[in-house]
C-alpha cells in the first residue's frame, strides 16, 4: 500500500542533485542514517528534484547538537512572532538545539530557506494552506519519506494544499472545520495520565475555537480532549501518531497566542520534541 495517494499530480522540479549534496556532506564529516518508507505516489517528484529514494540523510548523534527547523506561515495566528518567541525561549533554556527557519505567507506560494530541512532532524509546521511550487515541497516530501519527526500546530491540519495527505497520513488527524470562539474546559485522555509528553503540565482555562477531528487514525493516541462550555462539542485537542514503520509526530489544534504565554503550553511543546526525536530537551542550568 503506497503512503501517498497516486492523485497527486507531477511537475518539472529543478534543484542540485543528491550526488553532489551528499559529497557535500561526506567531505564535512556528516554522520549518516538510512530510514527510508516508501511515497511511491510522490516518488516522480523527489526523483526529479535530485532525492534518490533510500538514500541517506545527515541526522544529529547522540549528544550532538539537535537541529529544529520551524515552518511559519499563518496570519491569523501571528505564527511569525510567536515561533520567533518559541525560537528564542528554546536557544535561551535549552543547550545543544539549532533551530532554523522558513518564513512564508498565509496561504503563500513560497518558504525561503526551505532547503535548510534537508538537515534537520525536526520539522515543525505552523503555516495554512500554502501552495507550494514543487521544488520546495519535495524537502517537506522527503523528510516525511524519511520517517523524521514532525510536529504540527494548529492550523497544519491544513498546512499545504499540495499535500493536505500529511494531516491524515502523518498527524492522524481528520480536520473537519471549527466551531466558534467560546472558553473550553481541557481534560486528559483516560490512560494517557503517565505518557512523557504531559509530564509537568497542568491543566489550564483558555478560550479558542475547537478544531473538528471526528476520526482520527488508529495510529494516534490522544492525550488531550477540549470541551466547549457553551457548545458542548467534545473533540481531540493534543495526540500522538507512528507513522510508516518508525515516524513520530504530535499534533496539537492549540496555538493561539494566549497559549503561547502559558508554560504549560511551552512545556506540552518540550515534551512532544523529547518524544518525537527519542530523547530529552536538556534546560541549561545556572552553572553550565
Amino acid at each position: 500500500m503506497s503512503f501517498f495517494p497516486d492523485r497527486m499530480t507531477t511537475r518539472k522540479l529543478f534543484l542540485i542533485s543528491t550526488a553532489c549534496v551528499l559529497s557535500i556532506l561526506a567531505i564535512a564529516g556528516t554522520e549518516f542514517h538510512v530510514n527510508h518508507f516508501s511515497i511511491s505516489g510522490h516518488t516522480g517528484k523527489l526523483m526529479q528534484a535530485g532525492f534518490i529514494p533510500g538514500s541517506v540523510n545527515p541526522v544529529s548523534v547522540p549528544d550532538e547538537t539537535l537541529h529544529i527547523h520551524f515552518i511559519s506561515g499563518s496570519r491569523e495566528y501571528k505564527s511569525e512572532e510567536l515561533l520567533e518567541k518559541l525560537k528564542e525561549i528554546f536557544e535561551e533554556d535549552f543547550r545543544k538545539i539549532r533551530i532554523t527557519s522558513s518564513r512564508g505567507q498565509d496561504a503563500g506560494d513560497d518558504l525561503p530557506d526551505i532547503h535548510k530541512l534537508a538537515v534537520a532532524d525536526l520539522m515543525l509546521v505552523f503555516t495554512r494552506r500554502m501552495t507550494l511550487p514543487d521544488d520546495q515541497l519535495a524537502y517537506i516530501l522527503k523528510h516525511v519519506e524519511d520517517e523524521k519527526p514532525v510536529i504540527g500546530i494548529r492550523t497544519a491540519s491544513h498546512a499545504f494544499q499540495d499535500f493536505l495527505e500529511m494531516d491524515a497520513q502523518v498527524f492522524g488527524g481528520d480536520y473537519d472545520g471549527h466551531g466558534d470562539d467560546e472558553p473550553v474546559e481541557l481534560s486528559i485522555a483516560e490512560g494517557a495520565e503517565e505518557h512523557p509528553i504531559l509530564n509537568n503540565v497542568q491543566l489550564w482555562d483558555r478560550m479558542g475555537k475547537i478544531y473538528h477531528n471526528p476520526d482520527l487514525g488508529q495510529n494516534t493516541e490522544v492525550l488531550l480532549f477540549v470541551e466547549g462550555l457553551e457548545s458542548n462539542i467534545y473533540e481531540p485537542l493534543a495526540w500522538t501518531n507512528k507513522y510508516g514503520e518508525a515516524g513520530r509526530a504530535f499534533f496539537t489544534s492549540m496555538g493561539l497566542p494566549a497559549d503561547f504565554d502559558n508554560e504549560n503550553f511551552l512545556q506540552l511543546l518540550f515534551n512532544a520534541i523529547s518524544w518525537t526525536t527519542h530523547g530529552e530537551m536538556h534546560r541549561i542550568q545556572e552553572n553550565d
